[in-house]
């Protein structure tokens, strides 16, 4: 979704309305006001009218409906600083959905919608042939090719069933998604790997690009639950095991996130940057108990053994040091 401020007709009214009733007779309302507002358009650029947009509180999980007018305009008031979805659907057309982070004033957020296709007016073979452009697209990490071939897949795919037609929406999802992801807009893959999960719940790389995303925003308790889920899923993959181990040591968890880092490099004796996050996890507990700073001296050691070239070797070389000075005192 675009963030833009252009408004016609009703938006210029409602803004007028808004600066009145914000101004000095009432600077404590000013205070907790925040307004939602934006427009609705297809592909080409037309205004849909009658499409319904949703806001739903994430925190308190209250939920407003507006429905556009003949401008594709829609306008809500009285919001307070929150995080919001956002989810916007029209008859005839796909869906969007966008999670915002509600400030005082004017929060805009138009929407593009890609027009449906019909099971009726599409072959299987058509699908096919958008899927197929969208996994080349992905191969090649042309990304951009990726999401454009897969957003209008999935909305061919609306209303159809069968084993190929699940599968393919699974695989489009994961796709869109890490397009998403790769091109930046990390809220619309969040919510892409959030309608995946609910398709396949035990999905490992929805929850191993769910974490990434939510890592991205630095909101690492987003993260946390899905990485810990691949983690679970996938006990005998070292690199399920580091990629928790690091969202872990970033909440805190540090004994949790030792415990996985442990696991991957028993998993994977030649895991140089397994073993040097070990070692300067180990760090963190030699305060409390002075053994940890010999078992981070093992894993530092390991770490240039296996990484002669390494770039931070004489960071690591001078951690050694210290560490043999701290033992030897």
């Amino acid at each position: 979704m675009n963030v833009s401020c252009r408004f016609a007709n009703l938006r210029s009214f409602g803004l007028v309305v808004l600066a009145l009733s914000l101004g000095v007779a009432a600077p404590v309302y000013a205070q907790r006001d925040g307004v939602i507002a934006g427009r609705i358009t297809d592909g080409e650029g037309n205004p849909i009218a009658g499409a319904t947009v949703t806001v739903a509180s994430i925190e308190r999980g209250d939920t407003r409906t507006f429905e556009t007018d003949e401008a594709g305009d829609y306008f809500g008031r009285g919001y307070r600083t929150d995080r919001y979805l956002i989810t916007v659907s029209a008859p005839g057309f796909g869906s969007q959905q966008q999670q915002l982070k509600v400030n005082f004033g004017m929060n805009t957020v138009d929407a593009v919608l890609a027009r449906a296709v019909a099971p009726s007016d599409v072959s299987f073979d058509d699908i096919n042939g958008l899927y197929q452009a969208g996994f080349a697209a992905y191969e090649q990490q042309d990304w951009a090719g990726a999401g454009d071939a897969m957003a209008p897949l999935l909305d061919a795919l609306v209303g159809m069933a069968g084993d190929e037609a699940d599968a393919m929406r699974l695989s489009g999802l994961e796709i869109l998604g890490r397009a998403q992801l790769e091109l930046g807009d990390i809220d619309p893959a969040i919510a892409t790997y959030a309608r995946l999960l609910e398709l396949s719940p035990d999905s490992v790389p929805a929850h191993v690009w769910k974490s990434q995303a939510h890592a991205r925003k630095q909101d690492f308790a987003g993260a946390l639950p899905h990485v810990r889920r691949a983690a679970a899923l996938a006990p005998d993959d070292a690199s399920m095991q580091y990629n928790a181990a690091v969202i872990l040591l970033q909440t805190e968890a540090v004994e949790e996130g030792i415990a996985a880092l442990e696991r991957a490099v028993e998993l994977r004796p030649d895991f140089p940057i397994g073993k040097k996050q070990l070692g300067y996890a180990y760090l963190r507990l030699g305060g409390q108990d002075p053994a940890f700073y010999g078992k981070a001296l093992i894993q530092l050691r390991e770490y240039l053994e296996l990484a002669p070239d390494a770039e931070d070797r004489l960071d690591v070389e001078g951690m050694i040091t210290a560490l043999e000075a701290q033992i030897q005192g």
